[in-house]
């Protein structure tokens, strides 16, 4: 029997945050880089609001997406696309960094994590608009450690975006996986609910689903069973 595959998200389901606090200082931070290159807030937020559409909003796989957002952003800002993507890169990890206390770790996550680790093979199932360093820089806030998983969505290896069906369908694909040996596990319905599309049966956290509940769910079998 193929060994099941759990993908899991990462903010709000295995890192926890101030969600306020951590809008309106990434927002503020990247206006603020972006004033320093003589493009003014208003600019500066149109140029966030339109990556995030194009890269949510896609239907071809052709480009990474930090190759799309350097686009958009190099487009919109009269920059060349290799400083484009340069920028990106540098300036969100900087704010990350900056923003570091608005973020904790989830200590129910992280067992549920060592518990899961033993039976599963386990994806960070993690929105990909993010360059791996990124990534593995708020695991690190999160306490978990990269090497536990068979795979990680960063920007620079995935084409699509949650809520997107395609970044489900391209994570099948990419890992050679059948949808009825995996499990999505996250926190938001809006992107994390569209696996099901693909075939893949969701969990999402809640009040009423915990980590100690998905843990007893799963050693019944309650999600691949006939």
């Amino acid at each position: 029997m193929q060994k099941k595959t759990l993908w899991i998200d990462l903010d709000g389901t295995l890192l926890g945050s101030n969600s306020l606090l951590l809008r309106l200082g990434y927002i503020t931070l990247f206006c603020w880089q972006m004033l320093k290159r003589g493009i003014n807030p208003w600019q500066s937020l149109k140029t966030l609001k339109t990556m995030r559409m194009h890269l949510e909003m896609t239907t071809s796989l052709k480009e990474s997406n930090l190759e799309r957002a350097a686009q958009i952003f190099a487009k919109l800002t009269a920059v060349p696309l290799s400083e484009a993507r340069i920028f990106l890169t540098k300036s969100s990890l900087e704010n990350f960094r900056l923003l570091r206390r608005v973020f904790h770790p989830i200590p129910e996550a992280l067992d549920f994590l060592n518990w899961a680790n033993q039976k599963f093979d386990l994806v960070l199932a993690t929105n990909p608009v993010w360059p791996l360093e990124v990534v593995k820089f708020r695991m690190a806030l999160a306490g978990i450690d990269p090497d536990k998983f068979l795979c990680i969505t960063h920007a620079e290896n995935m084409h699509a975006c949650k809520p997107n069906v395609l970044y489900y369908q391209e994570l099948l694909e990419r890992l050679n996986l059948s949808p009825k040996n995996c499990l999505m596990i996250g926190n938001d319905r809006r992107k994390d609910s569209p696996a099901s599309y693909v075939g893949v049966p969701v969990f999402l956290l809640g009040r009423e689903n915990s980590f100690e509940r998905l843990k007893e769910r799963l050693i019944q079998g309650d999600f691949w069973n006939p």
